[in-house]
Formats: structure tokens, C-alpha cells, sequence
């Protein structure tokens, strides 16, 4: 039996919710508040003491981080549709975009997201500055503690937003460059590469960030035919929070003068 700790919204949850769409999986979830703080209390940090979601339990076993669990759900499931090449260098290549997320990028649209929209949600929830302090403390990620310390009070202003932004304007710009040969970012099919980029672009869509790609047509392109696929309709058309979804447009479109002075 597969369970998933999630969040609606959480981008490393839609990456894994692709997955699992993509390969027709059945499984059941357990949904955190984010904002509230679900991932700090004691019953989920003794899943994972990181404090983030997604966690998989498959059959007694916990396997947490989003790459990880994709990897997994690729080997434990041989039968399920193939999301690795099976040629060696082109497995290494998915693997490198992977490692990109997890190396910073993933990081980075956390700056994004927060700077723009749920830095004044964090602020209407937890509404002094003590309490933020405790939010902050209870941070497991020291990478991601730093991040809210940042950004939470200065929004677009905050050092590393800037930084954050021309990340994944090189990020945008590599895809374009990948996508040149082929429609998939590896190889003739669609791979883990693709279902796990795709929640990243469909945030900056919501941030209203969609400009950052107008220069790319293969990514538009691109990002078109992953709308199209059951991962996408499974993993995060379902879950969409219109809440969520009415505060990033609102926070995007007020912030664009601010983004225009930081681009």
C-alpha cells in the first residue's frame, strides 16, 4: 500500500502526485497545513526529522524526499509506464536535472514564492513578531529557516531574491536549449526530468512569472504538452487550491513594478 504525506500546493508533492499519476498508481494521502505548521508537529518529524513534505510509506517502509521517492516508485514499480531511459548516459542526464533542483533551484522558488505571495500569509497567521520567531525556530532545514528570515520580512527586496530570480532565468534558458533536439527534456519520451520541472514552471505560471519564459517557444511548447498528460491532470490539476491560486495572481500582479526593478 502506498501513503503519501503531502500538500496541495507543495511543489515537491505535485512532483511525486506526477509521478504517481503518470504511472497509474492508486495511493492514499495525508494532507499537511503548511502554514499552520503541521510538518513541525512531533507525529510527522518522526517520519522526517527535515520536517518536509512529501514522505512515501510503502508496505511499513518511509522513504522521504521528492527525487528519492521518484526514483523508487520507478524501480519498486517495473511494470507501471517507464519514466528512465534505459540507456546509461541518458539516465545520468535525468539524474543531473534532478540534482539541479535539489542542489538550489528548489531552494530558489521557495525565495520566489515567499517573497511574492506567503510571506503576507505567514504574517496574517502568525501576526507578531514572536510568533514568527517560533515559526522560524521550528524549522528543522537550516537552509530553509534562513530563507524565511530573509524574505519574510522584505518580500522582493530581500538579498537573495534577486539571486533566486536569475537562477531560474538560467534554468529557462538551458530548457530552451534542451528542448531544441527533442519535444521531452531528455532523449524521444517523456522522463522524471520532465514530470519533476513541471510543478517548478506551473508555480512561476501562478506567480504570473510566465514571462520569463516568452523568449522560449520550445518551452512554451513544452510546457503546453505536460498539461496535456495524466501526471499533470492527477497530480496537480486536482489538487489545485483556489485560495492559493487567487493569492499568488494577486501578489504577482501587485508585485511587477518590483520585479521590473530587480530583473
Amino acid at each position: 500500500m502506498l501513503e503519501l504525506y503531502h500538500n496541495d500546493m507543495s511543489t515537491c508533492a505535485q512532483k511525486v502526485r506526477v509521478a504517481l499519476g503518470e504511472k497509474n498508481l492508486e495511493w492514499s494521502g495525508h494532507e499537511l497545513n503548511l502554514r499552520t505548521g503541521d510538518q513541525h508537529r512531533p507525529e510527522f518529524l518522526r517520519l522526517n526529522p527535515k520536517g518536509v513534505v512529501p514522505v512515501l510509506v510503502h508496505d511499513g517502509h518511509v522513504i522521504p524526499e521528492s527525487t528519492i521517492i521518484m526514483e523508487y516508485l520507478e524501480e519498486a514499480f517495473p511494470g507501471t509506464k517507464a519514466l528512465m531511459p534505459t540507456n546509461p548516459a541518458s539516465r545520468a542526464v535525468v539524474r543531473s536535472w534532478l540534482q539541479r533542483l535539489d542542489a538550489g533551484l528548489h531552494l530558489q522558488i521557495a525565495v520566489l514564492s515567499i517573497g511574492i505571495a506567503f510571506r503576507d500569509q505567514l504574517i496574517a497567521v502568525h501576526n507578531t513578531a514572536a510568533a514568527l520567531e517560533s515559526y522560524y525556530a521550528a524549522v528543522p532545514d537550516p537552509g530553509l529557516r534562513a530563507v524565511y528570515r530573509d524574505v519574510v520580512p522584505l518580500g522582493t527586496k530581500a538579498p537573495t531574491f534577486q539571486a533566486a530570480l536569475n537562477a531560474w532565468k538560467q534554468l529557462l534558458a538551458d530548457m530552451s536549449a534542451a528542448l531544441q533536439s527533442s519535444e521531452w527534456l531528455v532523449g524521444a519520451a517523456e522522463t522524471l526530468a520532465d514530470a519533476a520541472y513541471i510543478p517548478y514552471l506551473c508555480r512561476l505560471e501562478h506567480l504570473t512569472l510566465t514571462d520569463m519564459w516568452s523568449a522560449y517557444p520550445k518551452v512554451a511548447a513544452w510546457y503546453a504538452r505536460m498539461k496535456q498528460t495524466d501526471g499533470y491532470r492527477r497530480g496537480i490539476e486536482a489538487w489545485l487550491n483556489p485560495k492559493y491560486l487567487e493569492l499568488m495572481s494577486e501578489r504577482g500582479a501587485s508585485a511587477r513594478n518590483a520585479l521590473a526593478q530587480v530583473a
